[in-house]
């Protein structure tokens, strides 16, 4: 099994109760001049001050011998790094014994020690120090420390001082070192151990190859707003940065979007600050290692994670709180760390989302990106082209399966709609749009069950110039075995063509009316076609399934909506979306089918079709056909399974169906049609 190659330990605390620093020792009646002399060897776990015995002791933790056998045992350096007086360690750790597994001997410890750090300077030193002498790499050394300040040897190299710490001493900082705290002064013990080299094992899994006989795929995961500082940490360093004058909410690491619009708001934010800034893109140099990595999207807003407070904190409080949220991420969802972290961000002035949507964060620490994390430099000009082009490439809500992510359900309860997708999938343009083009959407086909009220609605939260993200929604109980929504995208450089969308939610307004009128955000220069689709509903299951939604008094300037129901039916909300284009436009048709054509609705069947011609419609090729229901009249015994689609397509015409299955009682019902040449 692998095992670290320096395994270094602080003294006070760690190894021993009680101190041995400065101050302490040796200032009783008859205290010896040479500091150490009045160490009393009492027993095998004791050591009291010849000067002052009723007040001044220390005692070794009962598993520290057995500790330092195994780190032996197994191949491992020892190191002692600690901030204490020298003299007096050396002389505990002279009386403090374990068993040399060179030769099953029982053996003082110091002798055992390889490096002997005991110095009153920022730990970064004697860790610097030990990686050019042992030629190990930080992340193959494991350190046990009882002051949580100090878990900063994950992060950065470097000194610095914070500016609320109750300590005069710098912290010590260095990047990659796995560090294990030792609570509550209850010191080292064997499950403190274990637990530690777990953890070590996990990180250096980080640099294990996931196929070693291959090249590692790269890939893009995400976009940050850098200073140039923290582009240098990253790249060059491979570290990270201890910045306590800038909020870190969810610990020191390097935080990431999927949004290169958000990207661009940070890094304006460091500009302000005074910092040279860019978009980077955030790739990962070996994407199967990055796959099997633990990952855990946390809730924003939750009193088991209190989002850190680093700008007004001690030192020793920021690396508590990081401390208590491995601990709870591990036992309340099994996530252990080295972990990366997924959370939803409140809504930020400036941010070119629309208030009050969130953002979404990636938070990645840095012994995963010195393992793992590349960062490449956008200039200005390419990040605007982006945003204005492919803004959401890898948005992290949908790798939730891929990479791995748990969701606890916590997480999913703060905000259900944004996780709970019943279907998801991504819709591919027939050819990129020089811009990310207008979207308009409704459903061709569903399957919902009966035992609960009739709830769905789709959305488009992330697209490209290339590709649409597509969620269907349903929510509370009910149960949505499948659907299928259809898309219709609108060149942005096409003004002739509107598109918009209307909810009526007689939940919010008891009054909302059934008609309302839609106002062009321009004119057009004759009354245009207007076709109406549904894109979510919400009816009462005890009742009929009624819904149409239609166009009418259509002029230049407008038309009426209509979405309405009849007879027993309860209607609680339903939302339609509508597409204008002009009327003389001749490479595009449209029309409204419903089975009312084929059969009377008192003649209830499962399956009816008709041809239709395109009339006066001229394509040059077969055309592309958007579908999608406008109205429905389907019993509720039964669940609601409704599908409509066309075939024989040709530049002529078409062939529509609309069909139930199983038991399901299609009484009637409707879709819109709009065939066209992109």
């Amino acid at each position: 099994m692998a095992f670290p190659k320096v395994v270094a330990f602080d003294t006070d605390w760690t190894l021993w109760q009680n101190v041995t620093t400065n101050g302490v020792w040796g200032k009783g009646p008859g205290a010896a001049a040479i500091l150490e002399d009045n160490m009393n060897h009492v027993n095998a776990q004791t050591i009291q001050d010849k000067s002052n015995p009723q007040n001044v002791s220390i005692q070794v933790f009962g598993d520290v011998s057995r500790v330092v056998n195994d780190v032996l045992k197994n191949g491992a350096q020892l190191a002692i790094v600690a901030r204490t007086n020298k003299a007096l360690s050396d002389r505990a750790l002279y009386y403090f014994n374990t068993i040399n597994p060179a030769d099953n001997k029982e053996e003082s410890i110091i002798y055992l020690v390889k490096y002997d750090e005991v110095v009153d300077e920022v730990k970064t030193k004697p860790f610097r120090r030990i990686t050019g002498w042992s030629e190990s790499d930080p992340m193959d050394m494991l350190h046990f420390d009882d002051e949580a300040l100090n878990n900063s040897v994950r992060i950065e190299t470097g000194d610095y001082i914070h500016p609320v710490s109750t300590y005069s001493r710098y912290t010590q900082l260095l990047p990659a070192v796995t560090f294990k705290l030792c609570l509550n002064k209850e010191g080292l013990t064997w499950d403190i151990y274990q637990q530690a080299i777990s953890h070590w094992l996990r990180v250096k899994n980080l640099t294990i190859p996931a196929n070693p006989s291959a090249p590692p795929e790269r890939r893009l995961i995400g976009y940050s707003g850098l200073s140039t500082a923290w582009i240098n940490r990253v790249n060059v360093e491979r570290e990270g940065i201890v910045d306590p004058l800038f909020p870190y909410r969810w610990g020191y690491c390097l935080y990431i979007t999927d949004d290169v619009g958000i990207a661009e708001f940070f890094r304006d934010w460091e500009l302000r600050e005074g910092r040279e800034s860019y978009v980077n893109e955030v790739w990962v140099r070996d994407y199967a290692v990055w796959a099997r990595l633990n990952k855990v999207w946390i809730p924003e807003n939750s009193g088991d994670l209190p989002q850190m407070n680093n700008m007004n904190w001690t030192a020793e409080a920021s690396g508590q709180n990081q401390e208590a949220r491995d601990r709870t991420i591990d036992n309340k969802w099994g996530v252990k760390a080295p972990y990366v972290m997924f959370s939803r961000h409140h809504w930020m002035p400036g941010m070119p989302i629309p208030q009050p949507q969130r953002m979404t964060e990636m938070m990645v620490y840095t012994q995963t990106h010195r393992a793992l994390i590349d960062v490449v430099t956008l200039t200005n000009e390419k990040t605007a082209e982006l945003v204005a082009t492919n803004r959401t490439p890898v948005p992290f809500h949908r790798q939730i399966q891929e990479w791995n992510i748990t969701v606890p359900e916590v997480t999913k309860a703060e905000e259900p709609e944004f996780f709970k997708v019943d279907t998801q999938g991504t819709i591919n343009f027939l050819q990129p749009f020089v811009a990310r083009p207008r979207l308009a959407n409704g459903f061709r086909e569903l399957d919902i069950s009966k035992d609960a009220n009739i709830r769905f609605k789709s959305t488009m939260m992330y697209f490209t110039r290339e590709w649409t993200d597509v969620h269907v929604i349903a929510w509370d109980d009910t149960t949505l075995y499948s659907a299928i929504d259809d898309v219709f995208a609108i060149a942005p450089g096409n003004l002739q063509y509107l598109a918009g969308e209307h909810m009526r939610n007689l939940l919010v307004n008891p009054n909302d009316p059934a008609t309302v009128r839609v106002e062009f955000d321009r004119p057009f220069p004759t009354p245009p076609k207007v076709v109406a689709f549904l894109n979510s509903l919400d009816l009462d299951k005890s009742k009929g399934w009624r819904f149409k939604t239609s166009a009418t008094d259509i002029d230049v300037n407008g038309f009426t909506l209509h979405i309405e129901t009849w007879g027993d039916t309860i209607l609680y909300s339903a939302q339609v979306g509508w597409i204008a284009y002009p009327e003389d436009e001749t490479h595009i048709f449209s029309t409204s089918v419903n089975t009312q054509e084929v059969r009377p609705s008192n003649q209830p069947q499962a399956t009816q079709s008709k041809a239709i011609t395109f009339r006066d419609a001229e394509f040059w090729k077969k055309p592309d056909v958007f579908v999608a229901l406008n109205s429905i009249d389907i019993d509720n015994k039964a669940n609601l399974r409704v599908r409509a689609y066309v075939d024989d397509v040709s530049q002529q015409g078409l062939t529509w169906h609309i069909d139930s299955w199983s038991d399901t009682v299609l009484y009637s019902a409707g879709a819109s049609i709009i065939a066209f040449n992109p």
